[in-house]
């Protein structure tokens, strides 16, 4: 329910309340100055009690329910935002220094756009991303396998996210689906898929407009799930 139409609601019950108190305390010894005001006056009255009885009915039945299960998807939809911003925070690793990784989407740690293309220009598609550890072998994690599994992930994600469309705010959605309609997430496939076509030795600055333009846009989903506005 909108916030206009459960302001009305409490306006209403407000309005039922003061009726009854009228009617029943204040003008009840008063002499009648309309004909049959009294038999208005109870017709008021009822219909007053009557929607306070809706009205806290609507609340124990359908209201509090709701705002707990609100609650629910709130934290669930968060849970997979936030899931795709630490994707996206994540596209790229640019050293802090040798222990750690600078998280782009910081708002502490914004990096310009040249910034970005340098960082593109020193990373290689086959360098190492990360490692995957098991309990025989570890395993390394090229930023070519980081790129194609960040893009099924954010897939799945607004897959997900967008079960609860109807819950989400209309600022939400628009960012997701600008995320999923970048080019690396709806085009990436050309590039990434197509291995025979990739230099071993090649950088990421071929990659870096659509790289950078994702970057800006999960940049843009942070802000708002911090509230911060756009």
């Amino acid at each position: 329910m909108k916030k206009n139409e459960k302001d009305l609601l409490i306006w209403l019950l407000i309005l039922a309340i003061v009726f009854i108190v009228l009617i029943k305390f204040v003008l009840a010894d008063i002499t009648e100055i309309l004909d049959k005001g009294s038999e208005f006056g109870e017709i008021i009255y009822n219909l007053s009690l009557a929607y306070i009885s809706s009205y806290i009915f609507y609340q124990i039945v359908v209201a509090i329910p709701q705002k707990r299960n609100e609650k629910n998807i709130h934290e669930s939809t968060s849970f997979i935002s936030y899931g795709i911003i630490h994707s996206g925070s994540r596209i790229v690793k640019p050293k802090k220094s040798q222990e750690a990784y600078l998280d782009i989407t910081d708002s502490a740690n914004e990096i310009s756009e040249s910034e970005f293309e340098n960082i593109c220009k020193s990373i290689g598609l086959y360098d190492t991303f990360d490692f995957k550890w098991t309990k025989s072998e570890i395993s390394q994690i090229t930023y070519l396998e980081h790129f194609k599994k960040t893009r099924k992930k954010i897939i799945e994600n607004k897959s997900e996210l967008f079960a609860f469309m109807p819950h989400l705010e209309t600022e939400h959605i628009k960012l997701i689906n600008e995320i999923v309609q970048s080019p690396f997430i709806s085009m990436g496939h050309h590039y990434l898929e197509n291995e025979k076509i990739l230099d071993k030795k090649e950088k990421l600055d071929f990659m870096f407009p659509m790289l950078f333009d994702f970057y800006t846009k999960i940049r843009r989903l942070n802000k708002y799930m911090n509230g911060i506005k756009l």
